[in-house]
């Protein structure tokens, strides 16, 4: 009985946090935008798998290094606002940030790749999920087992594989 709320509870949190992630338009949502309006819906779903698979490694990564994170924040309060001004400041300087606009070239690619290159790259993806773990950590504990990181896994790529 136990084992089953625990997945539950690690399917709705991983499902809820990669929702809250997929809301702001990155470089992968837009590029799946612009495929999808270019009327190519195989190379959006393509491209959106290929983000899922980052998707689900940086949630791993985040897991594991999100509790040795949330106990080392616990006892240094310094540290905590020294990254909170941190974030903060890299936040305006990509707000107020002037965007360069380049010249797509047209080239046939494997959107699959293009998808994974895309969220690779995509630095604020993995910082999202760093914060959005240690802070989840805080309210629950994720067991650290086989069962529990895929039940993990299974709501992060479901949800990214589909949400396009």
């Amino acid at each position: 009985m136990n084992i089953i709320i625990d997945n539950s509870l690690v399917l709705f949190a991983s499902i809820f946090i990669a929702a809250l992630g997929a809301i702001q338009p990155g470089l992968v949502n837009l590029t799946v935008a612009n495929a999808s309006y270019q009327k190519k819906p195989d190379a959006a779903k393509s491209v959106s798998k290929g983000a899922a698979v980052i998707e689900v490694s940086y949630g791993f990564i985040a897991l594991l290094l999100g509790s040795y994170i949330q106990q080392y924040l616990n006892n240094n309060r310094s540290l905590r606002i020294t990254i909170f001004l941190f974030l903060l400041s890299l936040g305006f300087f990509f707000f107020f940030k002037k965007q360069q606009v380049s010249k797509l070239r047209k080239t046939k690619q494997n959107s699959f790749l293009r998808g994974m290159l895309l969220n690779l790259i995509s630095f604020q993806v993995f910082l999202y999920w760093l914060i959005a773990i240690t802070i989840l950590l805080r309210f629950i504990e994720i067991p650290i087992q086989l069962h529990a990181l895929i039940v993990f896994a299974l709501g992060i790529y479901g949800l990214e594989k589909y949400q396009y």
